[in-house]
This record gives C-alpha cells, sequence and structure tokens, in this order.
C-alpha cells in the first residue's frame, strides 16, 4: 500500500543514516586511539633513550669529572668551588636521569592503559631496535 510505503522508506533511510552514524563514530574512536598509541610510544621511546644517554654517557662523564678534580685539588692544582661545582653538576645529572626513567614508567603506563593490556619493557625495547 501507498500509505505505508513512504513510512517504510522513512524508516529504512533513518535506520541508514544510524547505521552511517555509528560507523562515523567508530572511525573516530579507531584513529583518535590509534593517535594516542603512536603518540604514547613516541614518548616511551624518548624517555627511555634519554635514560640510557644519561646512565650510560652523561653520568659515568660527569663522575669521572668529579674523580679527576678531586684528585688536582688533593694536588693543589684546582680550587675547592670548581670541586664543588663539578659535584652538583653531577648530582644534578643523576637527577636527571632518575626523572627520565620515571617519565619512561609514566610513559610504559598511559600506553598499557591506552592498548588495554600490559605491555613489557622487552616489547618496548625490541620495538625500538627495529627502528
Amino acid at each position: 500500500m501507498p500509505i505505508w510505503a513512504d513510512k517504510l522508506d522513512a524508516a529504512e533511510r533513518e535506520a541508514r543514516y544510524g547505521i552511517m552514524a555509528g560507523v562515523s563514530e567508530l572511525t573516530d574512536q579507531q584513529n583518535t586511539i590509534a593517535f594516542r598509541v603512536q603518540d604514547t610510544m613516541a614518548r616511551v621511546d624518548t624517555q627511555q633513550r634519554l635514560a640510557i644517554l644519561f646512565r650510560d654517557v652523561i653520568v659515568p662523564q660527569a663522575r669521572q669529572t668529579v674523580d679527576s678534580s678531586a684528585s688536582s685539588y688533593r694536588a693543589g692544582k684546582m680550587e675547592f668551588l670548581t670541586l664543588v661545582d663539578n659535584w652538583r653538576r653531577l648530582l644534578d645529572y643523576e637527577l636527571m636521569y632518575h626523572q627520565s626513567l620515571t617519565q619512561f614508567e609514566q610513559a610504559l603506563a598511559e600506553l598499557q592503559q591506552v592498548v588495554g593490556r600490559d605491555v613489557s619493557r622487552t616489547a618496548v625495547k625490541s620495538k625500538e631496535g627495529e627502528s
């Protein structure tokens, strides 16, 4: 019957628009999650590299500078304030190392929250090896 046909067409159009809106919302959510995963992975990678740099290069060099400064001070070739300044710099670098470790752990925890499962440190390190 023609009377019912208009109502059925309108209901069908409404249902199609509802489906399209749902698909669009799903796509938006998928894009948002993909962005968050990529952004968080970048922060995890950056903080991990920074922590490794502090641990393997910067802190050992600063420690060596303090040791050398202490020897020079004992030999009378360096002022005490220079030794103290070098010691303070070492402490600053050690603090920065621990801050980068903390930020790495925070980014890793956020990544686990975004993906909804445990992300092991070995998985993060193996991802770093692929780059």
